[in-house]
């Protein structure tokens, strides 16, 4: 952990909402801070709601044999193999391919899970805006919730959610390190529902 991009030259590879550029000017959002951050511990709060939401919708949707437990196969069906690998990983503790219902409790009261999808969740915002190189408007960011995120952009919403995340009114967005933990704090919980495949909760 302790990872933290600054302003400056920030290495990247292949975007989630498409290809990302070699170099990126603008403060991603992605900054992990050591575990006692209050920021990044108001993070991991959305994460641990996100992810109980997960195992009840899996539950709902995804336990094909209606046994209680969700199989490999069950969560692949539903999900890329980073996710579905990231979650066998952390939630089968006795790695038979099945994860229990206690299996999923323990889980979901691990930090090093927790942990493990926070890193996902802001991996897959770095790579989202990344195309953006330093000037993230009003298009960027309605770009964002539609493309990315999968939500409506209409200018009254983009226009609120730029007024409260523009901090300097300098007219862009993650100019600064505040900046950047505002938009993170704003889109965690959207960001980490299109993750895991969850229907996601509009930004308001």
């Amino acid at each position: 952990m302790g990872k933290t991009w600054w302003v400056g030259l920030v290495a990247l590879g292949l975007a989630g909402c498409g290809t990302a550029p070699a170099v990126v000017s603008h403060v991603a959002p992605a900054a992990i801070h050591a575990a006692d951050d209050p920021d990044h511990a108001v993070i991991n709060a959305i994460v641990k709601d996100v992810l109980t939401s997960e195992w009840s919708y899996l539950l709902a949707h995804a336990d094909t044999d209606h046994d209680g437990s969700i199989s490999q196969a069950e969560f692949a069906a539903g999900h890329d193999a980073e996710v579905t690998s990231l979650f066998m990983a952390q939630f089968d503790a006795n790695h038979d391919g099945v994860v229990t219902a206690t299996e999923a409790s323990q889980a979901l009261a691990s930090t090093a899970a927790i942990e493990a999808f926070h890193h996902l969740m802001e991996d897959r915002m770095e790579k989202a805006i990344a195309p953006y190189q330093g000037h993230f408007g009003f298009g960027e960011l309605r770009q964002y919730l539609v493309t990315c995120l999968g939500l409506h952009g209409d200018w009254p919403l983009i226009s609120k959610l730029f007024g409260e995340l523009d901090l300097d009114h300098d007219g862009k967005l993650m100019s600064s390190q505040a900046e950047s933990m505002a938009f993170l704090q704003k889109f965690a919980r959207a960001q980490l529902q299109k993750a895991l495949a969850l229907p996601v909760t509009p930004v308001e």
